[in-house]
Formats: structure tokens, C-alpha cells, sequence
């Protein structure tokens, strides 16, 4: 784990999905420019950190690696707690983990912060002699959660800078937003002082 650089903020994003779908080679991918198909499967969670720049600001993204297997999914849940961007990841080629894509989404409905932006990334975009969810059945999804899509490919690099610099920015936009949103002062009136009528007296000549 690298030590992350003096930045202007951090953005932690966490990838979800079903195991063997390709979430540790997307994340090899993205911060190392290499691609390993002997990587093992994550084992609980792991993360990376990776420095992009958004509109000249410098921002170190902390990205979570989750296990997509059953019995880690506990562990996982903890991991949404503070998440400012979620990525859901399917293999094109597996009509199994696009199925399932519904139920990580229904997940994050309960576990993940509401603010979270939300991204449908369909992976192995390389294998399309091979795949069996075609990619307006992956965008049509992805705007029924209200998610980003984006179909990559984690042994070309096809789409992964540019998935993770559009989900950055987003979320980055969203924290403008909010700091720039003005708050709303109550103004009270001073009470004016009750004065005591004085009667008026004629002068007398």
C-alpha cells in the first residue's frame, strides 16, 4: 500500500460485485497501467490509493477492493460507511453477474450513504466475440438506479481512466454544491421600546 501525497481532498470509492467479474484487475489496471490474469481474488477487502487531477485540483482517490463471495458480504457492508462513490461490476460475458447486479444495487439502497454516486461498470469489453449482455441492457439498468455506466476493459484499459475521472468529477461537483449551497440565516427585528405617551400641555398667555 502506497502512502498517499499532500492533496486538496480524498475521495473514497468502493468497487462491489460478484467475485471473479474483474474488480482487482479494474483497480490493477487504473493505478498501475498493467494488467494480470493470474491476479488472486480478493480475500475480505483491500485498497489502493491513486492521485488524478479535476479542473487543476489535486485529489487522491482511496478505492476499496471488496470479495464478491457470500460469505464476506458482511465484512464488505462495513466498507459502504463514509463511501462517496460506489462502482457495481459485471462481466459482460456472464449473464449470472448481471442478474445479480440488482441485488448489490438494492444493498446499497440500505447500506450505503445516500449521497453516494452511484456507477454501473460492465467489464471484459475485450471479449465481446463472447459477451451475453449487451450494452443497452447494461445502460437501461444503470438509469433505473440513477447510476454512471460505462463498459471497460481491464486487460486493454479500454474506458477504466476515463469510468473513474467521470466518477470523480461528479462526486467532486456534488461536494461543490453543498459548500456552495448558502445557509439560510434567520433575521430577527429588534423590538422597538414601548415609550409612555406624554401628555401635551398648552401654553397659556
Amino acid at each position: 500500500m502506497s502512502i498517499p501525497k499532500p492533496t486538496d481532498s480524498i475521495t473514497k470509492i468502493v468497487l462491489i460485485g460478484d467475485s471473479v467479474v474483474g474488480k482487482t484487475c479494474i483497480l490493477k489496471q487504473f493505478c498501475d497501467n498493467d494488467f494480470d490474469p493470474d491476479v488472486p481474488n480478493t480475500i475480505g477487502v483491500d485498497f489502493r490509493f491513486q492521485t488524478i487531477k479535476i479542473k487543476g485540483k489535486t485529489t487522491q482517490l482511496q478505492i476499496w477492493d471488496t470479495a464478491g463471495q457470500e460469505v464476506f458480504r458482511s465484512i464488505t457492508h462495513n466498507y459502504y460507511r463514509n463511501a462517496d462513490g460506489v462502482i457495481v461490476v459485471y462481466d459482460i460475458t456472464n449473464e449470472n453477474s448481471f442478474k445479480c447486479v440488482e441485488e448489490w444495487f438494492d444493498n446499497l439502497a440500505e447500506k450505503a450513504p445516500q449521497k453516494a454516486k452511484r456507477m454501473l461498470m460492465g467489464n471484459k469489453k475485450d471479449l465481446a466475440f463472447k459477451r451475453v449482455v449487451n450494452e443497452k441492457s447494461g445502460r437501461k439498468l444503470a438509469n433505473q438506479y440513477g447510476a454512471l455506466f460505462f463498459e471497460v476493459s481491464a486487460k486493454s484499459g479500454e474506458n477504466i481512466f476515463d469510468a473513474f475521472q467521470t466518477l470523480a468529477t461528479e462526486i467532486l461537483k456534488d461536494h461543490q454544491v453543498v459548500e456552495e449551497k448558502p445557509q439560510t440565516v434567520p433575521v430577527s427585528t429588534p423590538k422597538k421600546k414601548k415609550t409612555k405617551k406624554q401628555n401635551s400641555q398648552g401654553c397659556c398667555g
